[in-house]
């Protein structure tokens, strides 16, 4: 458990795709609202596993327009 930035994990796992996106004419694009705070406490890696594994399933079963990646606080 450490500090991380949700924004910046997003901009990652979107870059780690890009080019496979790029490729099929997706474009994956990073929405990120105001957060409460600029870090938060948690499992980086094991959120960044997930945000993969997800991202590349929209990859490879999005035929046309975009993948969005967002984070924003819970109301």
């Amino acid at each position: 458990v450490t500090d991380f930035q949700p924004e910046q994990l997003l901009h990652e796992c979107s870059q780690l795709f890009a080019e496979a996106a790029g490729k099929k004419g997706l474009t994956i694009t990073v929405d990120s609202g105001p957060l409460h705070f600029s870090s938060y406490r948690g499992d980086p890696l094991r959120l960044r596993q997930i945000l993969i594994n997800l991202v590349n399933n929209a990859v490879k079963f999005t035929e046309q327009g975009g993948i969005r990646l967002q984070v924003s606080n819970a109301a």
